[in-house]
């Protein structure tokens, strides 16, 4: 079963205000543990509130830059998707996530845009890596629909 992705609300916020170009910022995804869970309502990476991985054996606090990143709309679907390359890191202690965050960068306050939760701590042992995969269909992706 893959891993569940869900927006922040404030990510289409900070895009129509210009705080996230995706396709042209440094965007980010950054390793969590499960001292706390993400709260969909957080706007800024500063005040997340979340315990990330400390730097060392093989990650970087702020974590890794994300790759061959992708924003597209699908006509006559309505939907608009993000997607980018898969990420990779090579631990070489013990190392224990439970949340990813991706972020931008570059905009104002560091802007939220999306988290994936594991559903359990994923562990990865000394030597080992941690990759995250994401689906064919691309990272998250939400239908325009008409307001009634």
């Amino acid at each position: 079963m893959a891993d569940a992705v869900f927006w922040y609300g404030n990510a289409f916020v900070s895009a129509f205000n210009k705080l996230i170009d995706f396709t042209n910022d440094d965007i980010k995804i950054a390793l969590f543990t499960d001292a706390a869970a993400p709260d969909q309502d957080d706007a800024l990476y500063a005040n997340h509130g979340l315990t990330e991985l400390a730097t060392g054996d093989g990650y970087t606090t702020g974590g890794e830059t994300i790759a061959s990143k992708t924003l597209a709309y699908a006509d006559g679907t309505n939907i608009i998707k993000i997607d980018a390359a898969d990420v990779i890191w090579t631990f070489t202690a013990t190392r224990v996530a439970r949340y990813a965050v991706i972020y931008s960068d570059t905009g104002v306050g560091d802007p939220l845009i999306c988290f994936i939760d594991f559903g359990a701590n994923k562990t990865v042992t000394d030597a080992g890596t941690l990759t995250i995969t994401f689906s064919a269909d691309g990272i998250i992706k939400t239908t325009v629909t008409n307001y009634a």
